[in-house]
């Protein structure tokens, strides 16, 4: 059982405060209590003592609005912890020369702290501005040679930054900076290629219009890149961004 809730409080047109709290569980995949399984060079080998992870988050934040400006900025700091931390170890395979044995582990806890900015200006009728930025520290504690280490896929900051422009007589689009600081694959902070992945900038765009058809159906055609400076940079262990993409839409939607 879990529990999750939250309030906002709004003073006047200017100013308000919102909090939430909850709970969280994550048993895993069965996989990982039952099933051994062997691919090639690399096995897996179930635990079946493996504790599922618990988690409790709250946050309390404040929201600042100027109407006249058109600005919206938020401010929200918060606090968890994750216990029984579910991680990978990766073991040389004795049967196999070259081969691994992965074996899920609990760690321990994890305390997880940090401040979520956004901010939204309107520059005129039809462009605004908008951007996040997340400062975050998630950091291993009781957990043996890895306490005080990053905890996986937790980078220290991350966030976007964008122009949007929407003109629904003629067309809307967007454009948008993405970056992220470096990360661990591995709660044993391995320092090696794709296990400590480098920081990261990408720019995004998309232009897309709605076309009114007949009562309610609305045809949206569109066309968006991602990636759009071709940069490649690691998003996981052994897999690498597939460089600038582009994609083509045209979607039939009813709308009540």
């Amino acid at each position: 059982v879990t529990y999750r809730g939250g309030a906002k409080y709004r003073f006047n047109e200017f100013f308000a405060l919102k909090t939430s709290a909850g709970t969280a569980y994550w048993p895993g995949t069965a996989t990982w209590y039952f099933n051994n399984t062997k691919s090639d060079m690399t096995w897996r080998e179930a635990n079946p003592n493996l504790e599922p992870e618990k988690t409790w988050m709250v946050d309390l934040g404040a929201e600042f609005t100027l109407p006249k400006q058109g600005t919206l900025f938020t401010i929200t700091p918060y606090y968890g912890e994750i216990t029984d931390m579910v991680s990978y170890r990766y073991d040389v395979n004795p049967a196999v020369p070259g081969g691994t044995i992965i074996r899920s582990q609990n760690l321990g806890k994890a305390e997880i702290s940090g401040l979520e900015l956004m901010l939204q200006q309107r520059l005129s009728q039809e462009l605004s501005l908008f951007g996040s930025l997340t400062l975050n520290r998630s950091r291993l504690k009781d957990s043996g040679a890895n306490t005080d280490n990053q905890l996986r896929n937790a980078p220290d900051y991350w966030g976007s930054l964008g122009l949007r422009y929407l003109n629904p007589k003629w067309f809307n689009a967007q454009v948008v900076l993405r970056f992220s600081d470096d990360r661990y694959y591995d709660d044993e902070n391995t320092d090696l290629p794709y296990f400590h992945m480098g920081a990261y900038e990408t720019v995004d765009a998309k232009i897309w219009r709605d076309w009114k058809l007949t009562g309610n159906w609305v045809l949206t055609t569109g066309l968006s890149g991602t990636n759009l400076l071709d940069r490649e940079y690691a998003t996981e262990i052994v897999y690498v961004n597939p460089g600038l993409t582009v994609q083509a839409d045209c979607i039939i939607s009813y709308r009540f």
